[in-house]
C-alpha cells in the first residue's frame, strides 16, 4: 500500500493486485509501534532522537540472536541507510496519509526509546487495522486501483528478460497486467509448512500457530525467482510471541507485569531466558519443550487452567518436586531453579537471566501451575536479494529490470536472527515508499 500510494502520487497510473479479499495483510496485524529517529515528535517530547544512537542499539541488540545464523547479517550498512530515512518517511505518514503517532516518552533504554506509539486509534483492535485503511485510501485517492481476490501467478517478461507486468486471476477470469514496473510486497512464507520446513525445520511443527494471515505462503519468492532474482540465505521465522494450547488460558497466565512478568523453564526445569524480552519466541525454539510457571497467588484466575489440565497442556502441584514429576522435568532441577529465582525476586536482583527488578514475580504460594507454551511465528526475516534502491538482484549481483521488492520480501539485511520491535512497520513503509517512487520514475521515462 505504501509503495502504491508513492507511486501514485509520483503520476504512475497504479493497480494493486491482492491476494486476499480484504487488503492489508500482516500490517493490518500489528500493534502499529514504529521505530525511528530523528523526528520532530521525538525532538518535542525530549525522548532520544539521534538516527546514529538508534543504529548503534539496533546492532548491538542482534548480538542476542539465536545460533547459527550468517556472518553476513544484520548488513550495518542498510540499517544505517534505512534509520537515516525513518524520519522522512514518519512526515510522510502523517503529513501525506495522515497518521498519528506520539513518542514514547516512558521507554528509557534500548529500542523501545525510538518508539513512536499509534494514536487516533480504536484500542479494541489492532491500530494496524486503522493504519493501513488509512493508508488504502490515501492510496485509492492519489489514484491506484486496488483488485483483492486477485492472486498473482506468474510475471511477465519481455523478449530482453525485463520484468513487463504479471499474470493473476480472480478465480473466474484470468488476466495479463502490461506494465513497465513491478513491486513485489506479498510479505513473507509465515503460513506455508513446507516453505518453513525447508528453511527452518525447527519452526516447522509451530506453523499452524502462526500469527500471520494465513494468505502468507512466499508467493514472492516464487515469482521472483521464476524472473531470475535470488533468495537470501538464512531465512528466518520471526518468534514474535509465545501461546498456550488453548488462547483461553492467556489471561489466567499473565500477571500484574502482563508478558514481562512471566517465568519459564525448558524440559531441564531451567530458566533458559531474559523473559521480559520483547520478543522471546526465537529462545523457546531452541528448547525442547517449554513451560511457563505460576502460583495461586490469584487462585480464582489460576483455578480457569484446572478445565484444560493435562500432562500435554498444564499441571498443578503443592510442591516444585512433584510440579517437576508432572511436567516430566527433572524434579531436583526445578526445585533448585524457583529456590534461587524466589531468592533473587525477594532481593529484587535476577542473578541468572538479568531480568528487571520489577519484573521478577516471586512464587510462593501453592498449589503451583506449569502451562507448556510454544513460540508463535509473526512473520519471517527472508526475501530476495535486493540493493539499496529496492531492486531485485540476480545471480550475477545486478538488478533484474523492472522489478523491486519491498517489506518482508526484501527484509533479511536488517537483522540476523532475532527481530527489533516496531521495525517491521518501519521496513515496510520506508521500502514501499522508495520502491513506489523509483518504480513510478522508470515507468515514466524520468
Amino acid at each position: 500500500l505504501a509503495a502504491a500510494a508513492a507511486a501514485a502520487e509520483s503520476g504512475a497510473r497504479v493497480i494493486v493486485l491482492e491476494k486476499a479479499p480484504k487488503a492489508g495483510g500482516t500490517g493490518a496485524l500489528a500493534e502499529g509501534r514504529l521505530t525511528a529517529a530523528g523526528t520532530a515528535l521525538q525532538r518535542a517530547s525530549g525522548t532520544p532522537a539521534d538516527p546514529a544512537g538508534l543504529v548503534k542499539v539496533w546492532l548491538e541488540d542482534q548480538k542476542r540472536s539465536v545460533r547459527g545464523g550468517s556472518a553476513q547479517y544484520p548488513d550495518a550498512r542498510r540499517v544505517e541507510d534505512l534509520v537515516n530515512q525513518s524520519a522522512a518517511t514518519v512526515e510522510w505518514l502523517t503529513k501525506n496519509v495522515g497518521l498519528q503517532f506520539a513518542a514514547d516518552a516512558s521507554a528509557v533504554d534500548g529500542i523501545g526509546a525510538y518508539a513512536l506509539l499509534p494514536r487516533g486509534v480504536e484500542k479494541s483492535a489492532p491500530a494496524g487495522e486503522a493504519q493501513t485503511a488509512k493508508l488504502l485510501a490515501h492510496a485509492q485517492k492519489a489514484g491506484a486501483k486496488i483488485l483483492t481476490g486477485t492472486p498473482v501467478w506468474k510475471l511477465l517478461t519481455d523478449e530482453s528478460g525485463r520484468v513487463a507486468g504479471a499474470a493473476a486471476s480472480d478465480g473466474v477470469n484470468r488476466f495479463e497486467f502490461r506494465a513497465k514496473a513491478v513491486v513485489l510486497a506479498t510479505g513473507g512464507f509465515a503460513s506455508d509448512l513446507m516453505k518453513v520446513a525447508e528453511r527452518a525445520p525447527r519452526w516447522a511443527a509451530f506453523t499452524d500457530l502462526g500469527a500471520a494471515p494465513k494468505t502468507i505462503t512466499g508467493d514472492g519468492l516464487d515469482l521472483a525467482r521464476a524472473a531470475g532474482g535470488v533468495e537470501v540465505a538464512d531465512s528466518w521465522p520471526v518468534g514474535a510471541g509465545i501461546t498456550p494450547a488453548y488462547a483461553p488460558m492467556i489471561p489466567a497466565m499473565l500477571g500484574p507485569k502482563g508478558w514481562a512478568g512471566i517465568t519459564l523453564v525448558n524440559d531441564r526445569g531451567e530458566r533458559f531466558v531474559k523473559e521480559d524480552l520483547p520478543v522471546i519466541g526465537d529462545a523457546l525454539s531452541e528448547q525442547r519443550d517449554a513451560w511457563l510457571l505460576l502460583d495461586s497467588t490469584d487462585y480464582e484466575k489460576a483455578n480457569v487452567l484446572m478445565a484444560y489440565f493435562g500432562y500435554d497442556t498444564a499441571v498443578n502441584s503443592n510442591t516444585w518436586e512433584e510440579l517437576g514429576r508432572r511436567m516430566g522435568v527433572p524434579a531436583q532441577n526445578l526445585a533448585k531453579t524457583m529456590e534461587r529465582y524466589n531468592a533473587d525476586a525477594a532481593q529484587g536482583r535476577d542473578t541468572v537471566m538479568g531480568k528487571a527488578p520489577g519484573n521478577l514475580t516471586p512464587l510462593t504460594k501453592a498449589p503451583f501451575y506449569a502451562v507448556r507454551v510454544k513460540p508463535v511465528i509473526g512473520g519471517t526475516l527472508g526475501g530476495v536479494k535486493t540493493d539499496g534502491q529496492w531492486r531485485v538482484l540476480n545471480a550475477a549481483g545486478k538488478p533484474v529490470p523492472g522489478l523491486w521488492a519491498v517489506g518482508e520480501m526484501a527484509n533479511r539485511a536488517f537483522y540476523n536472527r532475532v527481530y527489533e520491535p516496531g521495525t517491521g512497520l518501519l521496513i515496510a513503509w520506508t521500502s514501499g515508499r522508495a520502491a513506489g517512487e523509483a518504480a513510478a520514475k522508470a515507468a515514466l521515462g524520468r
